[in-house]
Formats: C-alpha cells, structure tokens, sequence
C-alpha cells in the first residue's frame, strides 16, 4: 500500500484511473476528454479448426475355420467378397489364399 502524501501516490492514481472500463470495453478518462480520440473497432475473430489425424486402427486378429475361404471372410470383414484381395495381400505368410487351411492365424485389415 501507498502512504499518503508520498511521491508515488499519483502516479498510482492515474494508472488506476487510465486502467478502468466501461461494460463496453471503453477507457475512463478522468482528464479533459475533449482531448482525447476513442475510437472503437470492431473485429471479427477467425477461429481455424482442425481435425486431428486418428491413430491408425491395429488389424483384426482371425484364426480361420473349417469351412471359411477368402472370400467370404472378406464378406464376413470387409463387406465385399472381392475384397478377399485385402486379406491376402496382409497376409503374405498364406501361400496360396484360395486353399485356406484351418486355423490359420490371419490379420483382417480395417476398412477405410
């Protein structure tokens, strides 16, 4: 706290008073206003919104059955029987794709 009568009381002063606003967001000035410009601008904000890229999504993990073929686990998986390409293509370790043998361990890619 400032005493009274000290050297920085009015300096206190007119930083208080050059600090104070309006519910507008206008200065009060407590000299002459005649003296001073205000003028208000009024701005509009651009806000620039970005999606984050999404972590890839891991592939399934799938142990094929008896009766199941490329094909349809790229019905089952995929939507879309000729999409068994997508199976066989992630999955390099199958020597022939048409003859699954059962309880083969696959990776079912995801859909994008």
């Amino acid at each position: 706290m400032i005493t009274p009568g000290s050297r920085y009381e009015d300096a206190e002063h007119v930083f208080t008073q050059a600090h104070l606003y309006n519910e507008f967001g206008i200065p009060y000035l407590v000299d002459d206003a005649a003296n001073y410009k205000i003028e208000v601008v009024s701005r509009e904000t651009t806000f620039l919104v970005t999606a984050l890229a999404s972590a890839p999504v891991p592939p399934q993990e799938y142990y094929a059955k008896d009766t199941e073929g490329m094909q349809w686990l790229g019905y089952k998986h995929l939507r879309d029987p000729a999409a068994w390409t997508q199976i066989a293509d992630a999955n390099p370790q199958i020597w022939y794709p048409l003859d699954l043998p059962t309880g083969s361990y696959l990776k079912i890619p995801t859909q994008t």
